[in-house]
């Protein structure tokens, strides 16, 4: 289906971006990005979860708050205009760096099913934090028998009118960040946990609250 087929180019490019360029989770609601590295700074912009960021080399500075030790990082927000720049300070406590990440013990959630404007997204989860996810491929008249998955992984089925493509991945968590690892890998696909439910970016505000 047409919604699949772009949720996958999606995924597939934030994979390469991430190997590549390091782009960096939010890990908070409504995270305050400072134009200095304080507190009584000036808030710039206010971030949401899963909000990809870009970190900049070489510029942190140690602080503490709220008796928790660590840096005020300088980001890239990808938010930037001839006449306003939206780049800023971050505690790292908001960032979902790799290292922060770990798979629960135990995972309670077996199912999502997230629309997003344009884009679906459907997993089978289990307890042990492990999933399995479907897309479909070129349905209609577009299809083709030699059109393939987007990754040589993906268990490629042969349906009339469509091609299912089928994989699996790892859970890992941080905040109220969940992590999508397809295969194990490195990626950027994120959900979060809000209201004891299973959220995605863009999704109606009906279905988390």
């Amino acid at each position: 289906m047409k919604k699949i087929f772009l949720i996958l180019i999606i995924i597939n490019t934030n994979m390469k971006l991430a190997a590549k360029d390091k782009y960096i989770p939010i890990a908070g609601t409504e995270v305050n990005i400072r134009k200095d590295p304080n507190l009584n700074s000036q808030v710039i912009i206010q971030l949401p979860i899963t909000k990809l960021v870009k970190i900049k080399p070489n510029m942190k500075v140690r602080d503490t708050i709220n008796n928790v030790s660590g840096n005020w990082i300088f980001i890239e927000t990808g938010y930037s205009s001839k006449d306003e720049n939206k780049d800023g300070w971050v505690f790292d406590t908001y960032l979902g760096t790799s290292e922060k990440f770990k798979k629960p013990k135990r995972w309670t959630f077996k199912e999502f099913n997230g629309t997003s404007g344009d884009y679906y997204l459907n997993l089978k989860m289990k307890e042990d934090a492990t999933y399995k996810f479907s897309y479909e491929l070129c349905a209609g008249a577009n299809c083709l028998p030699r059109t393939e998955c987007f990754n040589k992984q993906d268990k490629k089925i042969v349906k009339k009118g469509y091609i299912l493509c089928e994989g699996n991945g790892v859970i890992l968590i941080y905040r109220d960040l969940v992590w999508l690892k397809h295969y194990g890998e490195e990626t950027n696909e994120y959900l979060y946990i809000k209201n004891k439910k299973l959220c995605m970016q863009g999704m109606l505000e009906d279905d988390c609250d």
